[in-house]
């Protein structure tokens, strides 16, 4: 009889975690929807995420961060990201993670 044996590569999942500032001074109750997409390459991991942002008179300057899904793709190494806040795509920007 054989045996089986369950084993992954890479034994983690990583994340990336993007933000910033924003201002949202619409009603209590509403949201601001951000999302982001990013791509590394050598080897390519594709990392998104998405999320709502509350607003209200109160929010003024105030920090967000949205975490992309987990994935064994993601390394370190350089990583352009995509983000579109409240429908408007704002440039891609490159980091070093």
């Amino acid at each position: 009889m054989g045996e089986r044996r369950t084993r992954l590569f890479p034994p983690y999942n990583g994340t990336l975690t993007v933000g910033g500032i924003y201002t949202c001074t619409e009603p209590v109750g509403t949201t601001v929807p951000v999302s982001f997409n990013a791509i590394q390459v050598m080897p390519v991991a594709l990392l998104n995420g998405f999320g709502n942002l509350p607003c209200g008179p109160g929010v003024v300057d105030v920090s967000w961060s949205l975490t992309s899904f987990p994935t064994q793709d993601v390394h370190y190494g350089s990583v352009s990201v995509m983000t579109t806040f409240d429908g408007v795509l704002l440039g891609a920007e490159q980091f070093a993670v």
